[in-house]
């Protein structure tokens, strides 16, 4: 009897450690066989190239199953419950609610993924290489394309045209399972630095089924770089033209932009881009909350302060607030101390 490794990975996608164990179970018995009866496999714990957490297993299916269906899940463990099915999707077929993966055997090493959230697979994400600087990863969904490609463009103009005009650079995309398109860090410099790239304006160019060329946002981007109404190539009846800038382009026109979700703005609007002004420890605080006490400085707003011009969420108000809060927070008089006690993780 010859055995078959299978390899199982199922990836949160999260940066904070909510699980704190998880077990892998299938159809299959300790022989390796197909079964009606499923077992249960510890999974290992270990942090996945999107740089969260993550769980993997291995088990040895005998080759005589080679060709046939199995089916698997995993069971997860928060602080707060043991036990909880951790794939929230169901199985795709309209008459079932069912809520696990199937995979056929093969006849070699292969490996079954599941992503509890996308967010971090798809779109331009960062791509972490162990004793290297991090790289960027770009993927999209494209299962009928005949081939995907990524286009940079410039933070000036914000835009691509159809034609191709505005496109800077060009870097291909490589079609993997499940219809995706992803880069590959020897495929162009610019994808082996990270820090390098954010702010990058880009689209994706798809060459269609029928050869046709179309250039399309991300629908995982992060961040739109238009912030004006206008679409360049179908303006409104007496509009005037638009005038070249990002400012003056509707955002769902024009590029995506690379953004780092764990850099925080300080400001809700700076009036300058890139911006400059980060909360740099606020993201390390969120990721830090299941390991370790956090003491955070709270300030009251005083009764006396107003909002400078009506309306919710206005630059002027966001701005108002945040000089108020540099103001008050250099009076150690004004803090009011609030402790994040965070839940007792296993083995301590």
């Amino acid at each position: 009897m010859a055995l078959i490794p299978v390899h199982f990975e199922y990836l949160t996608g999260l940066r904070r450690p909510l699980l704190v164990g998880a077990r892998l179970t299938g159809n299959w018995s300790a022989q390796g066989l197909l079964a009606d009866q499923w077992s249960q496999t510890p999974m290992e714990a270990f942090t996945a190239e999107d740089g969260c957490p993550a769980f993997r297993a291995m088990v040895n299916l005998d080759d005589s199953q080679t060709g046939r269906s199995f089916d698997w899940g995993v069971i997860v463990s928060t602080a707060q419950e043991p036990d909880v099915w951790g794939m929230p999707a169901e199985v795709n077929q309209a008459d079932q609610t069912a809520r696990h993966r199937s995979f056929t055997l093969g006849n070699a090493n292969q490996t079954e993924r599941y992503y509890f959230t996308h967010c971090r697979r798809l779109g331009a994400n960062r791509l972490v290489q162990p004793g290297q600087p991090d790289a960027v990863r770009f993927a999209v969904w494209a299962p009928n394309a005949r081939s995907v490609e990524v286009v940079l463009g410039e933070a000036a103009s914000g835009y691509i045209w159809d034609d191709g005009r505005g496109v800077v650079a060009t870097i291909p995309m490589h079609q993997v399972a499940d219809g995706l398109w992803e880069t590959q860090v020897g495929d162009a410099p610019v994808l082996a630095d990270y820090a390098a790239i954010r702010h990058q304006p880009y689209m994706f160019r798809i060459t269609k089924d029928n050869g046709a060329i179309a250039y399309r946002t991300d629908l995982y981007s992060r961040c739109q770089i238009g912030s004006g109404g206008k679409n360049p190539e179908a303006p409104r009846e007496g509009e005037e033209p638009w005038n070249g800038t990002r400012q003056d382009l509707d955002g769902s026109k024009s590029c995506s932009v690379v953004v780092d979700p764990e850099r925080v703005c300080e400001l809700f609007s700076e009036g300058v881009w890139p911006e400059i002004r980060w909360l740099a420890a606020q993201a390390n605080y969120v990721n830090a909350a299941y390991h370790t006490d956090i003491k955070v400085k709270v300030l009251s707003i005083p009764d006396d302060w107003r909002p400078p011009v009506p309306g919710d969420f206005k630059k002027e108000t966001m701005d108002s607030l945040a000089d108020l809060g540099r103001k008050l927070g250099a009076d150690p008089a004004s803090w009011t101390d609030w402790v994040k006690q965070p839940p007792e993780a296993p083995g301590r």
